[in-house]
């Protein structure tokens, strides 16, 4: 089915991706969406779907977790919403695997007419009425296949686990500063602040956001860790 066409008006640029887009409230471009938890994992997954070559595909932001569920009774308002025949949601598997499962197809499931098909796994499709839904959770599988606790910011570091800067260098400054920490100083974020210290100690991409180093490929899209990820995108 074509999507019809919508008004030409005034692109801006997103900080996080790069990604020119109307400055307008959002609007339902393509009939493949992916719902991403947070501005990185946006940034992330509109890069990852061009390295997968998927031009085809539009990313949302719902923002935190608990935002899923209105979210989801907002884009079904939208128009063109009868048109989406993928939908994939994105989130980071944090602590609890199972929780954060329970806690996507909970939205899934008390979103106000809304109707979807609820995945009883991640990254598995599942479809009724001519949509389809899969929920990924980063950072994905472990070697022995199952799904691991952790962020979008494990994915990315073990897409470079080979390089000296991450084994040698990042885990040792973490520990130093948790060792030097004063007062009520602590890491509350270790996984971002790991992350930014190995982009710290690289000189073309220090200070970038998790999204702006994927547009400019610092994670290696054709690592082993991201094959669930681009196998699900690539069945979209």
């Amino acid at each position: 089915m074509t999507m019809p066409a919508l008004p030409v008006t005034k692109k801006i640029s997103c900080p996080e991706c790069g990604k020119e887009f109307d400055a307008t409230p959002k609007q339902i471009e393509s009939e493949k969406l992916i719902l991403a938890e947070g501005m990185d994992v946006h940034g992330f997954l509109f890069h990852a779907a061009r390295a997968f070559d998927r031009n085809d595909i539009q990313v949302f932001n719902f923002k935190g977790k608990d935002e899923l569920r209105l979210f989801l009774e907002d884009l079904a308002n939208m128009e063109n919403f009868t048109s989406v025949n993928t939908i994939v949601i994105a989130r980071d598997a944090e602590t609890n695997v199972q929780s954060s499962i329970q806690s996507i197809r909970s939205a899934l499931e008390n979103a106000k007419n809304v109707n979807l098909p609820i995945p009883i796994r991640p990254f598995e499709f599942t479809s009724r009425n001519g949509i389809k839904i899969a929920f990924i959770l980063f950072p994905g599988f472990d070697k022995n296949g199952n799904l691991r606790s952790g962020t979008i910011e494990d994915l990315c570091l073990a897409t470079v686990g080979d390089d000296p800067l991450v084994k040698n260098c990042v885990s040792s400054f973490l520990v130093c500063v948790r060792e030097n920490q004063q007062g009520n100083d602590k890491l509350r974020h270790p996984w971002k602040s790991k992350l930014h210290a190995y982009l710290a100690g690289k000189d073309d991409h220090v200070g970038k956001k998790l999204g702006v180093a994927a547009k400019d490929r610092v994670w290696k899209w054709d690592h082993a860790a991201m094959a669930p990820f681009k196998k699900i995108i690539q069945e979209m």
